[in-house]
């Protein structure tokens, strides 16, 4: 969240991470709503930070069902 945003208050971040288990909250300094475009070396670097931790994955699609085909009709791999 951005120390500067004046579309989504810090208190909603708050309650975010108390009901979301396991979450990060990090405040950006200077940055408004639109983090990415006003800190982008910052945001890059807690994104990398995050995923060099490991804590993030990617989930494989389940297997399709017999018959079920994928994008543009093929089968799904």
């Amino acid at each position: 969240m951005g120390t500067l945003d004046k579309v989504i208050p810090s208190e909603s971040g708050q309650l975010l991470k108390a009901r979301v288990p396991s979450s990060h909250l990090t405040y950006i300094w200077d940055a408004a709503h639109a983090l990415e475009f006003d800190q982008p070396k910052r945001v890059s670097a807690l994104m990398l930070d995050f995923l060099d931790r490991g804590e993030s994955f990617l989930v494989r699609p389940a297997a399709p069902a017999a018959g079920e085909r994928g994008v543009a009709g093929r089968p799904r791999a």
